[in-house]
């Protein structure tokens, strides 16, 4: 069996969709609950960026690779800032934007200088680790 990744991409974005369409109307029905609206904002981009993903040989490159990529990665810091306000915790933008600004750095560079696919990969796993793994705890 072959595996299309158009096709798994298409059904994260689905589910993602789906799932921000929740998140808002849970996020509607409990406005004092901290956190909800930016895990809505986080998932949304989340699918935003999938679909620029999706659409790779469509749109210009800087739409497909830099701009998929930064909804992508911006997802990450609204959910991890999310689950801190839910916990209780103030929300910090410090690190999640330094993080964001060296990535769209480097991934330009990856793209433009000296294009790269395997550091692109290596440099958006490292993100989405460094990002949504602080939200485990």
């Amino acid at each position: 069996m072959e595996f299309d990744i158009r096709t798994i991409l298409m059904t994260m974005t689905a589910v993602a969709i789906a799932l921000t369409i929740a998140m808002a109307i849970a996020w509607r029905l409990h406005r004092g609950t901290p956190g909800i609206g930016l895990w809505t904002i986080g998932i949304g981009f989340g699918a935003i960026g999938i679909i620029g993903l999706i659409l790779r040989d469509r749109i210009p490159e800087y739409g497909s690779i830099l701009l998929a990529n930064a909804f992508v990665a911006s997802a990450s810091a609204f959910t991890w800032n999310g689950a801190r306000a839910f916990a209780g915790l103030k929300t910090n933008w410090t690190v999640p934007g330094a993080v964001f600004v060296l990535f769209i750095g480097a991934m330009a560079y990856f793209t433009y200088v000296e294009p790269d696919f395997g550091a692109r990969l290596a440099l958006v796993s490292f993100v989405l680790a460094a990002g949504y793994g602080p939200c485990a705890f």
